[in-house]
């Protein structure tokens, strides 16, 4: 009986031991999805199984119908005799397990029109509906100066390059009346001064610096307020942030940072929760800048909203901007969790990266046979097959415990 879709894209699964195929189905289960991928040479029909039944890399039309609506982010198509409307979040990079992400592959364009079956849109681990989850390599079986015994394995440059894995996070800056924050990308070009611009590669993993009083945790809104003017009155504002940072006992520094190091800004939303004519802001460069955020990437709401005019009602536009585009407070516990309260502004900031393999990295099949990479072989040292003069990609041990179902 067979109780995983991931044995689906096992090849020659009638012949193969109930226990190895148990493992497979779980080394499908955790692998990350990539750029580049290929279709495999081998594969059983009963992949379909997988992608009618994928929710994540793969969206298929129910019936008939045509798109309504594309953008950078969303996508709305109309069924024909369903009579329907649906929404889906179709975004550049969707989160798929911790910080490891999959990029949108292909989606089809406002105006289109599809038949039912038809393939709406999909991701790295799909092409053209075939399940993609890696890359068709050339192979040797034979030791390698020792670098591929046992669970070792020896792979190109090229590969390494070729397989690659995109990690993503997003990160929120809450802005008070009372936040104070170091212009920590003050001498970097495309930025915001306290933070990078789109395109923008972080620092580290440090996305911007906040200098907040000690007890923020506990003081109500008024008295945080309160307590940086009180000691704005007997310093300036720069004394005071340097203050901050050499350790003061009253204030102390907050980096907010991302579990993405050396990404770049993939993307920007920033959210206003006062007028501008209501909020008074302790620092006025730092609601400058914010202003000019605003400006740029606050209007995204407004444009959508004169965009789903044209082709919408009322209560339904209302309905998508409220689920897409509006902030919501997050659930309890989540890493996200902020209070909406006293908020002047709220910052969302999408980090992504897009990593090659590298040694200590590991690698599988889809007989869960897996090797932890221990030399990458520039491509002008790569062995040459003798029969066909190919270059060899990927080289392990034959008496280790990879086999040849590679």
């Amino acid at each position: 009986m067979i109780v995983s879709v991931n044995l689906n894209t096992i090849p020659f699964l009638s012949s193969t031991d109930s226990t190895r195929a148990s493992m497979s189905a779980k080394q499908i289960q955790q692998a990350l999805t990539c750029p580049n991928t290929e279709i495999p040479y081998v594969i059983g029909s009963d992949y379909r199984t997988v992608t009618n039944s994928s929710k994540m890399g793969i969206i298929l039309a129910k019936d008939d119908g045509e798109v309504l609506y594309r953008n950078k982010d969303l996508i709305i198509i109309q069924y024909a005799n369903l009579n329907k409307v649906q929404d889906i979040h179709l975004p550049p990079i969707k989160k798929t397990a911790g910080s490891f992400g999959t990029k949108l592959r292909f989606a089809l364009s406002q105006g289109s029109k599809f038949k039912k079956g038809d393939t709406l849109a999909n991701y790295d681990c799909f092409i053209n509906g075939v399940p993609s989850y890696g890359y068709n390599v050339f192979t040797a079986y034979m030791p390698y100066f020792g670098f591929n015994h046992e669970d070792a394995i020896t792979i190109s440059e090229s590969l390494a390059n070729k397989a690659r894995y995109t990690q993503v996070d997003k990160v929120y800056i809450p802005i008070y009346e009372y936040t104070l924050m170091q212009e920590f990308y003050k001498e970097c070009e495309n930025s915001y001064t306290y933070l990078p611009g789109v395109g923008q590669k972080i620092k580290d993993d440090i996305v911007c610096c906040i200098i907040a009083p000690r007890d923020s945790a506990t003081a109500n809104y008024s008295d945080l307020k309160n307590k940086v003017q009180m000691s704005l009155k007997n310093m300036s504002l720069s004394d005071l942030l340097n203050m901050g940072f050499s350790g003061d006992g009253k204030f102390a520094i907050d980096k907010i940072k991302t579990k993405v190091e050396d990404g770049i800004v993939s993307g920007i939303k920033i959210h206003r929760f006062k007028k501008a004519n209501t909020q008074l802001m302790i620092d006025h460069n730092l609601e400058t800048v914010l202003d000019q955020l605003y400006l740029t990437y606050g209007a995204f709401v407004v444009k959508e909203y004169n965009n789903l005019l044209k082709h919408f009602n009322y209560q339904y536009m209302e309905y998508i901007l409220n689920k897409y585009y509006v902030y919501h407070e997050k659930t309890k516990g989540s890493r996200g969790e902020i209070g909406l309260n006293n908020l002047c502004y709220l910052i969302e900031l999408e980090v992504s990266k897009d990593c090659s393999t590298k040694v200590g990295d590991k690698l599988a099949n889809r007989y869960a046979n897996k090797g932890v990479v221990s030399l990458i072989l520039p491509d002008d040292l790569r062995p040459i097959a003798l029969n066909s003069n190919k270059p060899i990609d990927l080289i392990f041990n034959p008496f280790g415990r990879m086999n040849a179902a590679f």
